[in-house]
């Protein structure tokens, strides 16, 4: 159980983080928008911790996790590169 919380905390981190920026960068930015916006990590962050629980293996957790860090953080980059980013 330790191994699954120390995972679930070093990799929903990353998690959280790449999809609130995806979803920062595909719509338009608004200045009245963006602190509630940033404020959003911390629900998100224990909505992607908690939903992890549910799965039983820890490398399908790790999996899960790291590919969704490294399909948001894509996203993010493909976007900013070729100028469709609302940021």
């Amino acid at each position: 159980m330790l191994a699954k919380s120390l995972l679930i905390l070093f990799l929903s981190v990353p998690a959280s983080v790449a999809i609130l920026g995806t979803l920062l960068v595909l719509t338009p930015a608004e200045p009245a928008k963006t602190l509630p916006s940033l404020l959003m990590f911390f629900p998100l962050w224990i909505g992607v911790a908690s939903s992890c629980y549910l799965l039983r293996r820890n490398g399908v957790i790790a999996a899960l996790l790291v590919s969704i860090t490294l399909v948001g953080f894509g996203v993010i980059q493909v976007t900013k590169h070729f100028g469709v980013a609302g940021v």
